[in-house]
């Protein structure tokens, strides 16, 4: 998305004034990014960010004078490049976390896949080890991304995974674990073996709305399976999107026939 198309969107809300998300792909990649920054700042808004973390030693400056509220660094590349804790984690990220002193609140994010389940406990044990407390907040660890008739049984051992977590979910941390979604330990094994709805409701799309970098618009405020597309930046003002009849017919047809099958697995969806 070119840096003045985000302008524009940013000066079309006026008083309607919604939270600002950035993600990708990896924001920080993108060549005009300290602009994306400079004019959420001058129209008043303290945006968040979800990033990988390979360019904070390069942003970093840029991102502590900014109006960031928040960031969320997600560490999957990080560990998985070798596995050596020490090496990637005391870095850049706790270079930024030096720099940082609070000022901004930081967030880790870490999803539970079949190549890199098995560093989740070492991954909890020397963040608490090795950070000091309040230095970030929370540790978001995300179920995997199960397909909609996905059961993994091939791909992580549900037995192993599930004593794993268990013993995570009992630790005494200094930071705050989440679990997206946020399952009960009993329903652990649900989740993975079968193809289980849980509650079958979803408040995400009352939300906010998804901007992809051509200017779509979907419903879904960044959750990629909400991909009904409501229009298009281009012709259409954010106001008429929000307010207008397909996001109206999209979300009725929600409450009259539940979530489409393929929003079982997601983590955003209302779980109990």
């Amino acid at each position: 998305m070119p840096a003045i198309a985000f302008e524009r969107i940013l000066r079309s809300f006026r008083y309607f004034k919604p939270h600002i998300h950035i993600y990708g792909g990896e924001p920080l990649l993108h060549p005009e990014f300290p602009l994306f920054l400079e004019y959420s700042k001058n129209y008043g808004y303290r945006p968040t960010l979800t990033t990988n973390g390979d360019y904070l030693d390069k942003y970093s400056e840029v991102i502590m004078q900014s109006s960031l509220s928040q960031l969320n660094i997600s560490l999957n590349g990080i560990i998985e490049q070798s596995g050596n804790f020490n090496q990637n984690l005391q870095g850049t990220i706790k270079d930024f976390l030096d720099q940082n002193k609070g000022r901004k609140i930081i967030n880790f994010n870490y999803v539970i896949e079949p190549e890199g389940y098995q560093y989740i406990e070492e991954l909890v044990l020397y963040l608490n080890n090795n950070y000091k407390q309040k230095e970030f907040y929370c540790l978001a660890l995300q179920h995997f991304n199960l397909g909609p008739n996905d059961i993994v049984r091939e791909k992580i051992g549900p037995s192993e995974l599930f004593k794993l977590l268990i013993r995570i979910k009992r630790m005494k941390l200094k930071f705050k674990l989440l679990f997206l979604p946020d399952l009960k330990i009993s329903d652990f094994k649900k989740y993975y073996e079968t193809n289980h709805t849980f509650k079958n409701k979803c408040y995400v799309p009352w939300l906010g709305l998804n901007i992809y970098p051509d200017l779509t618009v979907t419903a879904g405020g960044g959750i990629f399976t909400c991909n009904y597309i409501l229009g298009n930046l281009a012709q259409d003002s954010i106001i008429d999107i929000w307010r207008g009849s397909r996001l109206r017919d999209f979300c009725s047809r929600l409450i009259k026939e539940g979530l489409p099958h393929t929003c079982n697995r997601c983590c955003h969806k209302l779980y109990y």
